[in-house]
């Protein structure tokens, strides 16, 4: 695939959970001189990550439960954050990843550690 400059495209994609729903559109280009062997782009918009936080929220006692909210938390910091039509919140993301491996969301850089 990196021989070959693969390129691979997502177009309408969609999430539908009991708390939440998503689209997402982005690309992806092998490329042997990128650092991670790639580069590429996604859009992400979601609804409220809010009512997904106080959801999982309710499991105070599961351990692993915190660690989800911990990193919505996170992901809601860097969401470029709008309301929609219907006035409700909803979070967008633009995430790149550049020929030097550098990561960004929202143009902020993401290093989500080891």
């Amino acid at each position: 695939m990196v021989q070959a400059g693969t390129k691979i495209k997502i177009t309408d994609g969609k999430l539908t959970a009991p708390a939440v729903t998503g689209m997402f559109t982005g690309e992806a280009l092998a490329d042997k001189a990128a650092a991670m062997g790639a580069t590429g782009s996604l859009d992400i918009l979601l609804s409220d990550l809010d009512a997904v936080i106080a959801k999982i929220s309710a499991h105070s006692e599961d351990p692993s439960a915190q660690q989800i909210v911990g990193v919505l938390q996170t992901m809601k910091g860097l969401s470029d954050r709008r309301t929609d039509s219907a006035g409700k919140p909803t979070d967008h993301f633009k995430v790149t990843l550049d020929a030097q491996g550098t990561a960004l969301v929202n143009g902020a850089p993401f290093n989500p550690g080891p």
